[in-house]
C-alpha cells in the first residue's frame, strides 16, 4: 500500500535494498564483530561501492531531470571545487591542535552581558571545535558556573566560525556568501546569548576556559580528519544525488514570505555539521532557494538541534531550551532577510553549480582531490565502516543523555545520565565504626 503507484525504478531500488539486507541470512554467514576488525568492514564497503558503480553504469538507478547534471558529474564538481579548501583547512587544524592551550581565551569575561557574549565569540573563533565537540565543552562551562552569555555565545560561535566551514563556503558559495555567513554567525551568537542570559538566572560564577586536550600536529590532524571526513562525504554525496533528481525550479514554490523562517526551522529535526552542510546549501540555492534561506539553514542547523535542546533541558529547564530555539529561529531569519536584501541590491553574488561544472580544473584541484580521496580512504581504513558512520549518527545520542564526541570520546566514565535527569555534583560517603 505504501508503494502503490510508484514507478518501477523505485520498486526496483526497494527490492534491491531488501535483498541486500537479508543476504547474510541466505548465505548463512556467521556473526562477525566488525568493531574488532575495522579493516574487514572497510574492504566490504569498498567492494560494495565497486559493485554499485559497475551495476549503475549499465542500469541507471535514477532519471536525470532535464538540463541537470548527472550524479557522477555533480559529485566530481562539488568534490573538486571544495578539495583545496578542505585540504588547506585540515592542515591548519592540525597546527591549531598542536598550539592547544595557547589559543584558549577566557569565556564570560566582562562586566556586562554584551561583553561576556563577545568574549565567548572571541574564545570560540580560533579553536578547532565542531558542533558535537562544542556540546561537552559547553556543559563543562555551565558546571563551572561560567556566565550564561559567554557559554551560549561559545556554543554557537565555535563551530560556526571554524576555518573549514569558512574556506569551503568561499569555494562553493562564493566569497560574498562566506563573509555573510561569518558575520551572521557572530550576530546570531551574540543575540541568542543575550536572550538566554535574561531567561536563565545568573550562576554567580566567573570566567572560564574551554576544556581541550593537548594534541600534537599529527594527532590533531588525524583526529579531526576522522571526524570531519564522514560529514563531508555525506554532504557532498547527498547534494550530488539530489542534483539529477530535482528540477531547477523545485524550491521556487515555497512562498517568499515564509521561506527564510521555514529553512531556519529545518535545523531543529536535523543534525548538521557546519562544514558538511555547505554543499547542501549550494544545491538548495541551485534548485531555487534564496541565498537568505540557505544562510538561515547553515546558521541554525549546527546551533539548534535535538541534541543541543536536550542538553539545555537537562542543564537548565525546558523554558530555557524553548527560549534558545525561538531566539535562534528569529535571529537566523533576520540574518537571512538581510542577505536576501543584499542579493536584490547586487551586493552579494550567488553561486552557480552549472558554471562550476563548466570550470576547467587545474593541477591544484586535481591534486587536492587525489589527496582528499586518500585521506577519506585512510580515515575509513583506520576507523572501519561502523565507526566512520558513527561520527554522524552517534551525536544524536546526546538528546537521550548518551555518549558525545569530544575530548574524552570513548571513555565510559563520561557517559551522561538519562534524558530529563540531573547528575549529582557531589558524593558523600559516611563511615561508621562500631563502639
Amino acid at each position: 500500500m505504501v508503494l502503490e503507484g510508484t514507478s518501477s525504478q523505485v520498486l526496483s531500488l526497494v527490492q534491491s535494498f531488501a535483498a541486500g539486507a537479508v543476504l547474510h541470512v541466505l548465505l548463512d554467514a556467521p556473526a562477525f564483530d566488525v568493531d574488532r576488525s575495522p579493516r574487514s568492514s572497510t574492504v566490504g564497503v569498498l567492494v560494495g561501492l565497486g559493485v554499485l558503480v559497475l551495476v549503475s553504469r549499465g542500469h541507471a538507478a535514477v532519471r536525470v531531470a532535464t538540463d541537470e547534471l548527472p550524479f557522477s558529474r555533480a559529485l566530481l564538481t562539488l568534490a573538486a571545487e571544495s578539495a583545496p579548501a578542505i585540504v588547506l583547512s585540515l592542515g591548519f587544524i592540525g597546527l591549531l591542535g598542536a598550539l592547544g592551550p595557547r589559543l584558549l581565551r577566557p569565556i564570560g569575561a566582562g562586566d556586562t552581558r554584551l561583553a561576556q557574549a563577545w568574549s565567548g565569540v572571541v574564545a570560540g573563533a580560533p579553536l578547532p571545535v565542531c558542533s558535537c565537540t562544542s556540546l561537552p565543552i559547553f556543559e563543562s562551562l555551565v558546571r563551572r558556573r561560567v556566565p550564561v552569555a559567554g557559554a551560549v555565545a561559545f556554543l554557537i560561535a565555535a563551530p560556526e566560525l571554524g576555518l573549514p566551514s569558512a574556506l569551503v563556503s568561499a569555494e562553493l558559495l562564493g566569497v560574498d556568501m562566506a563573509i555573510a555567513r561569518l558575520v551572521g554567525a557572530v550576530a546570531v551568537a551574540v543575540i541568542v546569548a543575550l536572550v538566554l542570559s535574561l531567561v536563565v538566572p545568573s550562576s554567580g560564577g566567573g570566567p572560564g576556559t574551554a576544556d581541550l586536550p593537548e594534541l600534537g600536529v599529527v594527532d590533531g590532524f588525524f583526529m579531526r580528519t576522522n571526524h570531519v571526513m564522514p560529514w563531508l562525504v555525506l554532504g557532498i554525496t547527498v547534494a550530488a544525488c539530489c542534483e539529477p533528481l530535482l528540477a531547477p525550479s523545485t524550491l521556487l514554490a515555497v512562498p517568499r514570505a515564509i521561506e527564510v523562517p521555514l529553512y531556519a526551522l529545518l535545523g531543529l529535526p536535523l543534525y548538521l555539521c557546519s562544514t558538511g552542510s555547505t554543499p547542501l546549501a549550494a544545491l538548495l540555492m541551485h534548485k531555487g532557494a534564496s541565498a537568505g534561506a540557505a544562510v538561515a539553514l547553515l546558521l541554525s542547523g549546527p546551533a539548534m538541534n535535538v541534541a543541543t535542546l536536550g542538553l539545555l533541558t537537562r542543564l537548565w529547564s525546558v523554558r530555557a531550551a524553548v527560549a534558545f530555539a525561538a531566539a535562534v529561529v528569529v535571529a537566523t531569519s533576520v540574518v537571512g532577510a538581510v542577505v536576501n536584501v543584499g542579493v536584490d541590491l547586487g551586493i552579494i553574488a550567488q553561486p552557480s553549480l552549472h558554471s562550476d561544472a563548466q570550470h576547467v580544473h587545474g593541477v591544484l584541484e586535481w591534486g587536492s582531490l587525489a589527496l582528499l580521496l586518500a585521506l577519506v580512504l585512510a580515515s575509513l581504513w583506520r576507523q572501519g565502516a561502523r565507526r566512520f558512520l558513527n561520527q554522524i549518527l552517534h551525536p544524536l545520542d546526546e538528546a537521550l543523555g548518551g555518549h558525545v564526541h569530544g575530548p574524552h570520546c570513548g571513555h565510559n566514565a563520561h557517559k551522561r545520565p538519562g534524558f530529563g535527569t540531573r547528575p549529582s555534583v557531589a558524593r558523600v560517603q559516611l563511615d561508621f565504626k562500631p563502639k
